[in-house]
């Protein structure tokens, strides 16, 4: 904007509106990306889905003959404590689906 306001004629006022518009819609872009913490949630997404990657690989790597009730309490309590660090207030509908 700056560039453009430099070629701007004397007497004429034609990027005025144009500059208030891109500086209104990126302050509004800035503030909802603070607002909304999009960051943060895509990283705590991601180190959650890893979490349960690594448990899905620990029970896949389980021989069948070695399963114990331990084992599966131990499993199960390691679950447990992923879903309780899942907000699933801030998930859409359509993926609680």
């Amino acid at each position: 904007m700056y560039v453009l306001n430099s070629f701007e004629r004397e007497g004429e006022n034609k990027m005025r509106i144009p500059n208030v518009v891109v500086n209104g819609c990126s302050a509004l872009i800035l503030f909802l990306q603070n607002n909304l913490k999009v960051a943060e949630k895509v990283e705590w997404f991601k180190n959650l889905s890893n979490q349960y990657l690594i448990l899905s690989h620990a029970i896949e790597a389980l021989e069948p003959d070695a399963i114990t009730r331990e084992i599966i309490n131990n499993f199960t309590e390691k679950y447990d404590a992923l879903q309780s660090q899942c907000l699933f207030d801030d998930m859409p509908h359509k993926y609680k689906i």
